[in-house]
C-alpha cells in the first residue's frame, strides 16, 4: 500500500516526465499501482474512521 510520501513522489516524476516504469522501480511496486495511482489524480486517499457502534448495544443494560 502507498503511503503520502510515495503519492507524492509519484506526482512529482511523473510531472518530470518519468516513465511507469521508472518510478514504479524507484518506489518499489509495480506499473499497475503507479498507473493506478496517477489515474486517480495523484490524491492521497483518506482512511475511514473507524468508530462503529457495537453489535451488543441493543442488550447492554
Amino acid at each position: 500500500m502507498l503511503n503520502r510520501e510515495d503519492w507524492l513522489m509519484i506526482g512529482e516524476m511523473r510531472e518530470k516526465g518519468g516513465c511507469l516504469r521508472e518510478i514504479a522501480e524507484r518506489i518499489g511496486v509495480s506499473e499497475r499501482t503507479v498507473g493506478r495511482a496517477l489515474k486517480q489524480g495523484g490524491a492521497v486517499p483518506k482512511r475511514r474512521a473507524g468508530a462503529r457502534p457495537s453489535k451488543l448495544g441493543p442488550y447492554k443494560a
